[in-house]
């Protein structure tokens, strides 16, 4: 949610063009967050964008994403379907400059340009989109606890009183949320 109202109010034109296409963020962008963008970049470059989630934090894959759209952007608006949105997206998967048949555009990736835009990149009002979302979404976020440990990679847990709380995955925290919210 923080990504969809950063990537509106920073590129605001890619966004406008992204949703008159229909293109959600299944197609695309949640590949890029579950993988950390390996699918997406030649490794040489993703090494380096994990060390700077480690060293900046998690926002930053959200940071270095609207960066790296506002590179290609003009590529992605000249982009009629999804399909040459991801053409465009294949291009960065090559290790050097390469061109593509539909677009004039050779695609090069500077990766410290990259990072010191995403840098750059302020997320603000981060209560306000967490409050919009649980007003959209009708969960609270209060009660959900997201622990991010690298040993022990991402924990959940809920202040609430359920009986099995050992294995518990997000969809079944969010399904106790969404029962418990509409008994109340």
């Amino acid at each position: 949610y923080v990504f969809d109202e950063l990537f509106k109010t920073e590129l605001t034109d890619l966004y406008n063009h992204f949703q008159s296409m229909i293109l959600p963020y299944d197609c695309w962008l949640t590949r890029w967050f579950l993988t950390l963008f390996t699918l997406l970049l030649p490794s040489s470059i993703t090494v380096r964008i994990w060390d700077c989630i480690f060293v900046h934090g998690i926002n930053f894959i959200i940071k270095f994403s609207i960066s790296l759209l506002d590179f290609i952007q003009e590529e992605l608006l000249m982009a009629k379907d999804e399909f040459e949105v991801s053409d465009v997206f294949n291009l960065l998967k090559k290790e050097s400059s390469t061109e593509c048949q539909n677009f004039k555009e050779n695609i090069s990736l500077d990766v410290d340009d990259l990072i010191k835009k995403a840098l750059k990149i302020e997320i603000k009002d981060i209560d306000k989109y967490k409050s919009n979302f649980e007003k959209k979404s009708k969960i609270s976020l209060k009660k959900l606890d997201i622990k991010y440990d690298i040993k022990s990679s991402i924990t959940y847990s809920l202040n609430t009183s359920l009986t099995n709380t050992t294995n518990l995955t997000i969809t079944d925290i969010i399904h106790e949320q969404h029962n418990t919210s509409e008994s109340s």
